[in-house]
C-alpha cells in the first residue's frame, strides 16, 4: 500500500483511466517510460533530458509528478537517489 502523501487515489485513477483510454497528455507517456532510463547513479544529462519534459509537462505537473513520486515508491532502494536529484532538479527550473 502506498503512503498516502505520495500519490492521492484521485491522482493515480485518473492516470490510469486516462492511460487505459489511450488519452494521456501528450508526453506523459514517454516522460513515464524515459523515467526507467535513471539508474543507480544519477546522469546528469537524462536528469536534464527530464527536467526538460517536466518542465514542458508543466498544464499536468500533478499527473507528472505522480509518475515521479509512484516511481520512487517503486524502485530499489538504490536507484531512488537519481530520481531525487530528478525533483530537486525539476523543482529549481520553476
Amino acid at each position: 500500500m502506498e503512503p498516502h502523501f505520495l500519490t492521492t487515489r484521485s491522482e493515480k485513477t485518473q492516470r490510469n483511466r486516462m492511460a487505459s483510454a489511450g488519452v494521456l497528455p501528450d508526453g506523459l507517456a514517454d516522460f513515464t517510460s524515459a523515467l526507467s532510463q535513471l539508474g543507480q547513479y544519477p546522469a546528469a544529462d537524462i536528469i536534464a533530458m527530464l527536467t526538460g519534459f517536466a518542465v514542458d509537462l508543466r498544464e499536468h505537473a500533478t499527473l507528472a509528478l505522480s509518475a515521479v513520486l509512484e516511481r520512487i515508491h517503486r524502485v530499489d532502494k538504490t536507484r531512488k537517489v537519481p530520481l531525487l536529484y530528478l525533483l530537486d532538479s525539476i523543482v529549481k527550473r520553476e
